[in-house]
């Protein structure tokens, strides 16, 4: 037979504003929830997908609430390409130079392997932690919480965040690898530096996820879309540090990017807690076990970078000729031209 390659890549939003506090947005899109180079709640990774949100906000509040229809890849036939629901809210606080705030995610099938529809009418409504609601419908849902912390000074920003899929308080204390002890956090700075028509932009960023994280005994439930996470995109079990150093001058500039990660593979039939995709129940220590370290498995690590120069050729679309060389599992040389119609470093701080 013929090989067959079929490839889309489109996307669109449509936005609704009638005022500064008020937003609505339909879309065809990805979604990051975050202000680093990656996000522990959400990561535009994966694949375009449809979904709805809604922004309210005031000089103190802001709250928002997305509604995401995604889809399962996955080795299994039996919920390959089913369709799952995914609800994500965002509480922020403002106090002076602090924001910080709650987040929630629910992940459930809107289908199941007969095909019967299994919405949730009860996740429309706007309350922002629904493990209430999940819990009194007898739901197997898969659900994470998250609190996250943002402090700027000047032209500097701390930013943070902390993922709690399931967590065990007794046995946090007593027992730090406890299998339900699925935890994340999030620890990064950036900043902007201006002088002498000199522009540097510098972004320091360190992640950490326990293993299990953002699996779920129901393989389908993960936290993931058409088969990529759609928090970091390691998944779990893992720790890494990332930087970003950027200059520019005129219509000239320099990028470079450093990566290094620690994470634990699973084996062929074993799950150590770095592959989402598989069910947690698979632990390899067994369920509810005690011993889960970071990092069990086999250990691989990665040093990746990027360095590239490029020459801005007309500003008002930000056509550049950009040329460098990337390494991450393999290294290669490339030239390219490229344009960027939305993204200003100077956004990075408000």
């Amino acid at each position: 037979g013929k090989n067959v390659f079929n490839f889309s890549d489109s996307y669109s939003r449509l936005i609704y504003s009638s005022n500064e506090f008020f937003k609505l947005t339909v879309a065809y899109d990805k979604e990051f929830i975050g202000e680093g180079l990656n996000s522990l709640f959400l990561s535009d990774y994966s694949n375009y997908h449809p979904f709805l949100k809604l922004d309210l906000k005031n000089k103190i509040i802001s709250y928002q609430s997305q509604f995401h229809i995604l889809s399962n890849v996955g080795t299994s036939s039996s919920f390959n390409y089913r369709k799952k629901g995914g609800v994500f809210r965002k509480l922020g606080v403002r106090f002076k130079n602090i924001t910080t705030g709650l987040f929630s995610g629910i992940i459930w099938a809107i289908d199941d392997s007969l095909g019967r529809s299994n919405y949730r009418p009860e996740y429309v409504l706007p309350i922002l932690f629904l493990r209430p609601i999940e819990y009194s419908l007898g739901s197997v849902d898969n659900s994470i919480m998250g609190l996250w912390f943002n402090y700027k000074y000047r032209n500097t920003k701390w930013y943070s965040q902390f993922v709690i899929d399931d967590l065990n308080v007794k046995e946090s204390f007593n027992n730090p690898s406890y299998f339900q002890n699925k935890i994340g956090y999030q620890l990064g700075v950036k900043t902007l530096i201006e002088k002498d028509n000199h522009l540097f932009y510098l972004l320091l960023e360190h992640n950490l996820v326990r293993p299990y994280t953002y699996a779920h005994k129901k393989p389908e439930l993960n936290y993931s879309n058409y088969g990529f996470e759609l928090a970091h995109p390691l998944g779990a079990n893992f720790w890494d540090i990332n930087g970003i150093l950027t200059w520019e001058h005129n219509r000239f500039g320099v990028n470079l990017f450093l990566s290094y990660y620690e994470k634990g593979i699973d084996d062929a039939n074993d799950s150590f807690g770095g592959d989402i995709f598989q069910s947690d129940y698979n632990s390899i220590n067994g369920l509810f076990s005690l011993n889960n370290p970071i990092l069990q498995g086999s250990l691989k690590s990665n040093f990746g970078y990027s360095f590239s120069m490029n020459y801005l050729i007309h500003p008002s679309n930000n056509l550049k000729l950009q040329c460098g060389i990337q390494k991450n599992e393999e290294s290669y040389l490339f030239l390219k031209l490229k344009s960027n119609f939305n993204f200003n470093y100077k956004s990075w701080l408000n």
